[in-house]
């Protein structure tokens, strides 16, 4: 879309995700997509995409977006974006172990291009295949800030277990980042729920499924970080 003026309209939602729903127009196994709750004039007239992603069974903040050179300012990394989740992990946790997650620890790259990588590994030469092995290698997280929200008792599965629940911001969105922090101190992840990217929070998109578009002011302050 154009506006009067002749330049493009660009406009920013912020989503609550629910669970069970892919951040991708495009799946092989043809699965839900967060994109089909839009109403359809304004994926035709916008073609919006999600800043980053959740995966398929984590909830809670999404931006999406049709103002493209905005996305990897956003999730890239070296920009330093906070991301804040609640985070319900099976068991007691020890103090010393979350300073360990907070301070960062060694994990597996990024495996979204796994399909992608086998083929380009079969056609490399050897000395390629030396490289790729290098970036495949375990690379340390950000420091992150873990707070002790509390601890309750739940039934899952007909079984009684303690959770804790955690409150986790980090400053860089790898895949699975939090699921695979928490397999290493060997503590299942149960739910986690994005709270807050930035300054956008799940404030009038309390409910799965709703969103709204931000205002000019909070798009301002996102890309100039003034909140």
């Amino acid at each position: 879309m154009i506006n009067q003026n002749g330049s493009k309209l660009y406009r920013w939602f912020v989503l609550h995700k629910p669970k069970g729903l892919l951040c991708t127009s495009n799946d092989e196994k043809d699965r839900a997509s967060i994109y089909s709750l839009f109403p359809q004039d304004i994926m035709d007239n916008y073609r919006l995409v999600s800043v980053g992603r959740l995966d398929r069974n984590t909830s809670g903040v999404l931006l999406l977006t049709n103002e493209y050179a905005w996305v990897n300012k956003l999730t890239h990394p070296k920009y330093q974006r906070i991301r804040t989740y609640r985070v319900h992990i099976e068991g007691p946790v020890q103090m010393k172990v979350l300073k360990e997650l907070a301070a960062g620890i060694y994990l597996p790259n990024d495996d979204r291009g796994k399909k992608k990588q086998k083929i380009m590994q079969k056609i490399m030469q050897k000395t390629m295949q030396k490289t790729m092995q290098k970036t495949m290698q375990t690379k340390k997280t950000q420091p992150a800030f873990i707070e002790i929200l509390r601890q309750e008792t739940v039934k899952i599965k007909d079984q009684v277990k303690k959770v804790s629940v955690l409150n986790i911001s980090v400053r860089e969105g790898r895949n699975r980042q939090i699921r695979k922090m928490f397999e290493q101190i060997n503590q299942p992840v149960i739910k986690i729920k994005r709270t807050a990217f930035e300054n956008i929070t799940l404030k009038d998109v309390f409910f799965p499924k709703q969103y709204r578009e931000l205002t000019h002011q909070e798009v301002s302050d996102l890309k100039t970080r003034r909140f």
